[in-house]
């Protein structure tokens, strides 16, 4: 598997492409440490500023204090040399 767009996480284990969007692309990982399955979403840095993306953060970690099965918990996020990287919980999509 091609790690184009990706720079190496060492905590996380690609396991492969689930989507791409206008910022960026989404992959799902796994956690070295513990074994969970997590989405990691990756974005260029020529894509949006670091202002943009600490702004997202911040909401993210707002949004985390709300209780819902209908949000996705932010887990954590990384600043790399040409791409941030967002870990979030993982949805099967199964109910």
């Amino acid at each position: 598997m091609g790690n184009a767009g990706y720079e190496e996480n060492k905590r996380y284990e690609k396991l492969g492409e689930l989507g791409q969007g206008a910022y960026g692309k989404v992959h799902k990982v796994r956690n070295n440490r513990t074994g969970e399955e997590c989405v990691m979403k990756i974005i260029s840095v020529e894509e949006i500023d670091r202002d943009a993306f600490q702004n997202e953060v911040v909401l993210m970690k707002k949004i985390n204090t709300l209780s819902s099965p209908c949000l996705v918990k932010y887990i954590t996020s990384d600043v790399r040399e040409k791409e941030y990287q967002i870990i979030m919980e993982y949805c099967s999509g199964e109910v």
